[in-house]
């Protein structure tokens, strides 16, 4: 209130202050060390000098360059260096070397060419010995894995006399859950081979009981170019439940005893499998090939029915002769085959004969049929009004190769033919 009745007053303190405000200005710039250099100048001057030091760029840059320097040549030295040079050497000289041997080593290709040379090299070895000497070959020389025995199979050897054709066992193998080449598999193989070693077709081969009295069925032996078994079983049954053997009518060596499991499981369906390989062998003979039957091939060389039994081939026929009185008396021919369905035969009469020489085969004037009151066996009866020498072909059916027993009754018949 007072100022604003004193304008006077303000007009006069006014320049007052704006004078003692000059002086102090320039009294500060005349040099006054104290109040300006203290307070003011060391502070901001010295920590701005300070930081230049020490976080200088050239300074960042410098210690920054041999960092990074030192950081390449250490990464190009150590890592193509020793990658090249170490690494591949000692890895690859010493993975392959001792890998291979060790993880396959002697174990497992030992194992493996073992059995699975066994199926192809085996019987090939064999052969040999059955051509020089087919059947006087010492049983020492017959294939028999000996794991067979560990497993409780049994050979049953054939009771033949000398100059008697039978099928012999040459080669029999054990194969272990997974012994190649049949590992995962649960089947009994079979082979049969003839006297020169080569493979046969058409042979039955038997799959039985243990003891042999139930027959649980026949696998005929088919031509498989490079498999080393002509035929199979599938097992289903833990050993000792099977029995083997070939089932012609000829007497055959067996194995019994067979199945499932294995060595250290017996009693467990373990799958596991047999490979056998049986040979034609003619006991005390040492033909190397197998023996033309060039008698019986034909009506003019026709065989004598004797009541023998005989093998029959696959695809083979034979010829028998009889003499009939012409008397009109009843002829009964009959035949037992093994296995059933093996063989047939008909029966000519010396005009049909003829013409079936001449390859005008008509139809024959009787054919065997199976009578359930012989057994099963085929037969056939008749008679004819004309006296002569009259024929039964015998002719291997189905596809099963067998053997035969044939005989003939009647009061007008007489031998004739040629003996066996």
């Amino acid at each position: 209130m007072a100022a604003r009745r004193h304008p006077g007053l303000t007009s006069v303190i006014v320049p007052l202050i704006v004078a003692i405000g000059m002086v102090l200005l320039l009294g500060g710039c005349g040099g006054a060390p104290k109040p300006s250099a203290t307070p003011a100048t060391p502070t901001p001057v010295r920590p701005v000098l300070t930081w230049t030091a020490t976080a200088s760029p050239a300074a960042v840059v410098a210690a920054t360059k041999p960092a990074a320097t030192a950081t390449q040549a250490a990464t190009r030295t150590p890592s193509p260096m020793p990658s090249p040079t170490a690494t591949p050497q000692p890895a690859p000289s010493a993975t392959p070397t001792v890998v291979p041997t060790t993880a396959t080593n002697t174990p497992a290709p030992t194992a493996t060419a073992t059995v699975t040379a066994t199926p192809t090299s085996r019987p090939a070895a064999t052969r040999l010995a059955a051509t020089a000497t087919p059947t006087t070959v010492p049983l020492k020389e017959r294939v028999w894995d000996a794991r067979l025995t560990l497993r409780g199979a049994v050979l049953i050897p054939a009771q033949v006399q000398p100059g008697q054709g039978y099928w012999r066992l040459v080669q029999a193998q054990w194969f272990d859950v997974e012994d190649a080449p049949f590992a995962g598999k649960h089947h009994i193989f079979v082979d049969a081979l003839d006297q020169a070693g080569n493979r046969q077709v058409g042979v039955p081969i038997r799959l039985a009981s243990s003891d042999g009295k139930t027959v649980y069925g026949y696998a005929g032996t088919e031509a498989k170019p490079g498999e080393p078994y002509a035929a199979s079983f599938p097992m289903s049954a833990i050993a000792p439940a099977y029995r083997v053997e070939p089932a012609d009518g000829a007497p055959a060596d067996a194995v019994t005893g067979l199945g499932l499991g294995n060595i250290e499981f017996p009693n467990l369906a373990m799958l596991t499998s047999y490979g056998f390989t049986w040979q034609w062998t003619v006991q005390g003979a040492a033909s190397a090939g197998p023996t033309p039957a060039a008698a019986g091939s034909g009506p003019e060389n026709a065989l004598t029915v004797s009541g023998a039994s005989r093998r029959l081939a696959m695809g083979q026929r034979i010829w028998y002769a009889f003499g009939y009185a012409g008397d009109l008396s009843q002829v009964v021919v009959e035949m037992q085959v093994t296995p059933p369905g093996a063989a047939s035969f008909v029966v000519w009469t010396p005009a049909q004969a003829k013409q079936w020489a001449q390859g005008n085969a008509g139809k024959p004037v009787g054919t065997g049929t199976p009578n359930e009151g012989a057994g099963g066996a085929l037969v056939w009866a008749g008679s004819f009004n004309a006296s002569g020498i009259y024929y039964i072909m015998v002719e291997q059916t189905g596809p099963y190769a067998g053997s035969f027993v044939l005989t003939i009754a009647g009061t007008g018949v007489s031998p004739a033919g040629v003996g066996e």
